[in-house]
């Protein structure tokens, strides 16, 4: 067990490390694109908020296919031990939560930055105090549910690949 732990970590941190990667460079595109909503909220015109929320969008749906990579390469890692597809599920949840630790920990500080450097983003409050509310926020609500979710998704990927693309030679039928 402690080989397959070493794997899903060893794993996590490196897709963490890419999410992180992708994390600045969300970053970068959301403060550039800060001003359409400082336009929307002088207009009221929705028109305005479609580029964010394509970015927002393409970026939630980088995270679940990254999630679901992160399950699907330690069901392929751990296929060749004898090990129980259960075991690689929870494996597969190890290897995403530990990817979304480590884009966690980059995305409270970049968040951070982004409403400091903008303060137009912080609808009329001290950009300090909004900077660290929404900080607070999403260290104590949304990083333990982007873990959780993380998780869920790769533990999900990691069982069903195990199951149904990875299984050993022995176990398919004749």
């Amino acid at each position: 067990m402690q080989e397959n732990r070493a794997i899903a970590i060893r794993s996590g941190l490196s897709w963490g490390v890419a999410l992180a990667f992708c994390e600045l460079c969300f970053g970068i595109v959301v403060y550039i694109l800060l001003p359409f909503i400082e336009d929307y909220l002088e207009m009221r015109s929705i028109d305005q908020l479609v580029p964010i929320a394509t970015v927002y969008l393409a970026f939630l749906f980088l995270l679940i296919a990254v999630y679901f990579t992160c399950g699907m390469m330690t069901a392929k890692r751990l296929t060749q031990l004898p090990v129980k597809s259960l075991d690689i599920a929870l494996t597969g949840a190890i290897t995403g939560a530990a990817a979304e630790l480590v884009r966690s920990v980059v995305a409270i500080p970049v968040n951070l930055a982004i409403i400091l450097l903008f303060p137009a983003a912080s609808a009329g409050a001290h950009p300090l105090l909004a900077a660290l509310g929404n900080g607070a926020v999403r260290l104590v609500c949304g990083m333990p549910l982007f873990i959780l979710f993380a998780a869920v998704v790769a533990g999900i990927s990691a069982y069903l690949f195990s199951m149904i693309f990875f299984r050993p030679e022995s176990l398919t039928p004749k």
